[in-house]
This record gives C-alpha cells, structure tokens and sequence, in this order.
C-alpha cells in the first residue's frame, strides 16, 4: 500500500465536516450497532456543484460480517449472491421536509474482493475510485482499511483505463477514461460524458495527483508499452507503443470485464426491487429528473415491471436516453 497515497485519501475524505448527514449516521448507527465499521458518503449530493434539489443521498455501510447482520434470511442471502443490499431511507427534516437517501450494505471481505484484480464486475470498481467521504469509522484501522479499498479500487482500475485510451494521451484523459468506466458497465439514463465532466471539474487536481502517481508506477512496471519520454516531446503528453493488434489484446479483459458488469447490472434489478420498495418510483423520478420526461405506468407494468416493462425501455434506449 503507497502510505503517501493513503495520507492524501485521509486528508480528502476525512477532514470535511457535514452536519445535515448527522441523523443519517445516528440511524445507520443504531440500526447495525455491532457491525458496523464505517458510513460512507458519495454520489452526486456530495458536491453542491453535481447536486440538485431532487437528488438522494448516497451512502454506503461497510459492515465486519454478515451474520445477524439482518433479520431476514433473504437479506443475508442476497447480500451473499450480489452484493451490495440496497435500502431506501426516510428521515425528518426540518419542518415538513424529509431527508431522502439510499444505502448500501456490504462486509468489509467482499468490498476488499470486489476491489481487486478478481472483481467480478466495475459496480463498486467504479464507487470507490471516486472522491467520497467517510462520515463515520469505528477506529483507525476500520478508517485505513476502507481507504485502503478506495485506492486498490483506483490500482485495479488503472491498466483498464490505459488500455481503453488512445496511444498517444494526456493524463486529464486518463482520468476521465477511469471515471468514465464503471458507467460504461452499467445501464444508465445519464448521459456518461456530461457526467464524468462533471465530477472531474470539481476536483482535478486530486484526481491528477492520485492518478498521476499511480501511473508513474505503472510506467515504471510496464516499460515495454510506453515510449521513455524525449526532449522535444509536448510537456504532459504520453506516448503508448503499441501495434493495433497489441492493443486489441490489451483491451480484451477490459471490454470482458464491461461485458460482464452489464450483465451482473441487470441480475442487480429484481434484487433491487425485492429489497426497496418503490425502486419504481425512484427509476421514474430520475427520468423525469434527467429528461423532463413523465413516464406513466399502467397498474400492471408497475407491478411486473421486469415483464412488461421491456417496450419503455427500449423505446427510450432507441431515443438515446439510456446508455
């Protein structure tokens, strides 16, 4: 583990203060007392500038194991199939208002397996080589290694990123490649270029100092594919050497490993459906959020929406809003 790394993580994701997320820790608390190893926060109400008035919070719940985690035996075999749990939460606000937010629930040993070179898919690759913030750990160790899945999360997925990048790049689109990928992994109404742009102007100069250490090491392990960097050449270009064939062969984990997130993405709906209970609504919500566009549901399509749902979403795949 790069401890210089790690320090630049503490500093970002611990330092920052958020007190309107305080009843949702003191819940999150109460309700896994004994488990319960640290709360995350991420998402688009992370930063004022990729929020908006309708957007829920986003947290995730890294737990020390699943047992007597949850009362159902359902939820604990879930949890085991595909993880994470997702829950939907309603808390008071001030006067009328409700705090709105969904959660995730994983063990501390899957997050550190699905982080890795043996992850399964890019839906939690993606969550953790992003910027969040650590809301809550139970000690300094729980603390590091949750951080520590972060940065294995930006390792893992940097040779993915190399390989989709043209032979000749800069670091900015580097970045962006890495940010762009776990959505290109899942089926989504956003469109994914205005989104990456958006969480990487909120921060560049913290995903440039991560990434570009992370690539210098990777430079330096990968020699053969990188051409040494010469006198006359643009400041902050890098040059791949690598033949269309070679970098056919370089891309063919990645473009299995997106291959096999969209499908994991689409095993992850019936479990959603079984575990929040108007996960139709928060679908229907987002589309209007995105595209203005009010989708109506029959009784029937709303009650068996993996059925009879299918017509709307290709309809609305055909019209370019879900990628």
């Amino acid at each position: 583990m790069n401890e210089q790394l790690l320090n630049v993580l503490r500093a970002e994701y611990c330092g920052q203060e958020h007190p309107e997320l305080a009843p949702f820790v003191e819940h999150f608390r109460a309700r896994f007392p004994d488990r319960l190893l640290a709360v995350v926060f991420y998402g688009s109400r992370l930063d004022p500038a990729t929020a908006t008035d309708t957007s829920f919070y986003d947290f995730y719940l890294v737990c020390d194991d699943a047992k007597d985690l949850f009362p159902r035996w359902r939820d604990r075999l879930l949890l085991r199939l595909l993880p994470p749990n997702i829950y939907y939460l309603e808390l008071p606000g001030e006067g009328e208002k409700k705090l709105a937010g969904k959660y995730c629930v994983i063990t501390l040993p899957d997050l550190q397996e699905q982080v890795g070179e043996l992850a399964k898919d890019l839906y939690h690759l993606g969550r953790f080589s992003k910027r969040l913030q650590l809301l809550w750990w139970r000690d300094g160790f729980d603390r590091d290694a949750v951080l520590g899945c972060c940065l294995r999360a930006m390792e893992t997925l940097l040779p993915h990123a190399v390989a989709s990048v043209s032979n000749i790049f800069e670091l900015p689109d580097l970045i962006r490649k890495a940010l762009a990928l776990s959505y290109e992994g899942e089926v989504r109404l956003e469109d994914v270029a205005r989104k990456v742009d958006s969480l990487y102007n909120v921060a560049p100069e913290f995903y440039a100092r991560i990434y570009g250490e992370l690539l210098a090491e990777f430079r330096a392990q990968n020699r053969e594919i990188f051409h040494e960097p010469k006198e006359n050449d643009p400041p902050g270009t890098i040059y791949l050497r690598r033949s269309p064939r070679v970098h056919a062969e370089l891309h063919e984990p990645t473009r299995e490993l997106l291959r096999r997130s969209r499908r994991r993405a689409v095993l992850r709906w019936p479990k959603n459906i079984l575990l929040v209970d108007n996960w139709v609504d928060i679908l229907l919500a987002k589309l209007e959020r995105t595209y203005g566009v009010k989708l109506e549901l029959t009784p029937r399509e709303r009650r068996w929406i993996l059925i009879f749902g299918w017509r709307h979403y290709f309809r609305l795949r055909r019209q370019g809003r879900i990628h």
